[in-house]
This record gives structure tokens, sequence and C-alpha cells, in this order.
């Protein structure tokens, strides 16, 4: 019995963490940007052409990432994203952005 507690106690800790990799493949926008001093962190808000939003900050998307959509932004272009994602707080989602290109 304790061996069966203990083997269903591994695979929910084993699984979580693989909840919080998940890939993503997305098309869209870059809807604004936010700034937060007390972390010094900057993050881009970012809407999927399925209109779920999504928060790309820069402690775990690389800066030149991070500088190609915001230009992307600026022009109001559609962009594509692959990435990750980070974490997930309530029904914020933020992602870990590794590749991104112009257009849909």
């Amino acid at each position: 019995m304790r061996a069966c507690v203990l083997t269903v106690a591994l695979l929910l800790f084993a699984a979580t963490p693989a909840l919080a990799a998940e890939a993503v493949s997305l098309t869209g926008r870059v809807t604004g940007v936010m700034q937060y001093p007390k972390t010094e962190t900057i993050c881009l808000a970012f809407e999927g052409k399925d209109k779920k939003r999504y928060l790309i900050c820069d402690d775990v998307t690389a800066k030149d990432v991070i500088e190609t959509m915001f230009a992307l932004g600026k022009k109001d272009a559609d962009c594509r994203i692959d990435g990750t994602v980070a974490k997930k707080n309530g029904d914020e989602v933020y992602l870990n952005i590794t590749g991104v290109g112009q257009g849909g």
C-alpha cells in the first residue's frame, strides 16, 4: 500500500513540470508593452489569432527576440512565435519565445 501511494505521488510530481514546458506555436500581434521597475522586467502583451492573451517577458526570453517582437509591434504587423510556456499564473500565461518571424 505504501509503495502504491509513493508511486502515485512521484507520478504527480513528475507530471507537474511538463505542464509548464508545453510547446507553443502562435500567430498574432504584439498589443502592448509593460515595464515593471521593481523587478526591472519588460513584458510584451501578445494576442494570438485565437484572441487569447499571453505575456512575453525579458526575464525568460532573449533580448534580441524581444526587440524583434517590439519592432513588429510598432509596425502593427502579424508575427509567428515559437517557444514554450514558462509559467501560468491564474489567467496569465507567460511564454519563453525562442523563435519569431513576420507574417502569419
